[in-house]
């Protein structure tokens, strides 16, 4: 596994970010189980830019989990929804 960055702990599962992750090395989503002691992979980035290195996150009141990139060029809060959906929230600057 690449570098593991941000951890989030909600009711059930902890879940992590591994922000060089993947078979493309753009980042992963985990999440570890703690009554089952396993870690299954959460989400993992598709062919194609859809998440850029993934790295801190946190679960919004809505449900969605929420990222932010940590590659190159422009770079956005990205969240995902419970069915693996991914959206743009807002964009970074700095």
């Amino acid at each position: 596994m690449a570098v593991c960055d941000g951890t989030i702990f909600p009711a059930t599962d902890t879940h992590f970010v591994c922000t060089g992750g993947g078979d493309q090395g753009n980042g992963q989503v985990w999440a570890y189980d703690p009554v089952a002691r396993r870690s299954p992979c959460w989400w993992n980035r598709p062919a194609g830019r859809v998440l850029d290195n993934p790295d801190n996150i946190t679960v919004g009141p809505d449900g969605a989990h929420y990222m932010c990139e940590d590659g190159g060029g422009e770079q956005f809060v990205v969240g995902v929804d419970d069915d693996g959906n991914l959206f743009k929230f807002a964009a970074t600057i700095y």
